[in-house]
């Protein structure tokens, strides 16, 4: 839903795993997606994501030609960093995560109700369906789809079909 927020509607493929010796009915460890955004989906990037690492590290890193951002998921730190190309800093700063991460889409959905406006909230059932059928695009080979109750097929799941 971030991605979807800061960069707007995203074409996405993806594909996730299990770690070896995981029993069958243990979701996926790890997974990624390779995406498309922005005007004409010109815009392309990548997401990893490892559940089962041995380093606690949650970062999003934003590249592109002329400079990268790296900033901190709200567990790990609060240091927003902007380097150029090779690797010069180019700006620093700290901030100071919320008390909750939920906090500020709470209130702004709360006061899109209260003013019986919508547009006071930049998430809606739109970004909110968007964002449900990324997650089902880059599970879908590992579950065999999430369209039914596939918590009850373990069988089915791709990653535990015998080919």
């Amino acid at each position: 839903d971030l991605l979807d927020f800061l960069f707007g509607p995203l074409q996405l493929r993806g594909a996730a795993a299990r770690r070896p010796g995981a029993t069958p009915a243990e979701p996926e460890d790890s997974v990624v997606v390779a995406f498309a955004c922005g005007e004409q989906m010109q815009t392309t990037g990548t997401g990893v994501w490892n559940f089962h690492s041995t380093e606690t590290l949650d970062v999003l890193e934003i590249t592109t030609s002329n400079a990268k951002i790296l900033l901190p998921d709200f567990m790990n730190g609060q240091r927003v960093s902007v380097k150029s190309p090779d690797g010069t800093v180019l700006e620093e700063w700290e901030e100071a995560p919320p008390s909750t991460v939920q906090l500020p889409m709470i209130q702004s959905v709360t006061t899109a109700i209260l003013h019986r406006d919508p547009s006071l909230c930049a998430s809606d059932a739109r970004s909110a369906l968007r964002t449900a059928g990324y997650m089902d695009e880059a599970l879908e080979s590992f579950y065999g789809g999430r369209a039914d109750a596939f918590w009850k097929r373990v069988e089915s799941w791709g990653v535990n079909s015998k080919s």
